[in-house]
């Protein structure tokens, strides 16, 4: 081999590792970009979900119960309305004998 053969190779070899580094660089940048972009879509998905929870919250009363206070507030509620049937009727019935005693 000659001196210029070797430096050709040197060259060649130069080259190609330029390259390689340059493809190696783009490859890791086009991944960069591509997680960015899926990261970007990710918080688009996530601004939207938090515009529709703050909008259901403006619709929601100035009152939020979850569904088993609910049960049990109803519940509470069904259990004094039937006290004041049976206290009701239980006064009907005392009525209706002091009328009858007359």
């Amino acid at each position: 081999m000659t001196g210029k053969e070797i430096v050709k190779l040197i060259v060649t070899l130069v080259i190609g590792f330029i390259l390689s580094s340059a493809f190696d660089h783009y490859k890791s940048i086009q991944s960069n970009n591509d997680s960015i972009l899926v990261s970007n879509e990710k918080l688009e998905q996530f601004d939207k979900r938090i515009t529709k929870l703050e909008d259901d919250n403006r619709k929601l009363g100035d009152i939020y119960v979850t569904r088993r206070e609910f049960t049990v507030i109803v519940d509470n509620f069904n259990t004094t309305l039937k006290r004041v049937d049976d206290n009701i009727l239980k006064l009907t019935e005392k009525f209706y004998e002091s009328q009858g005693k007359k």
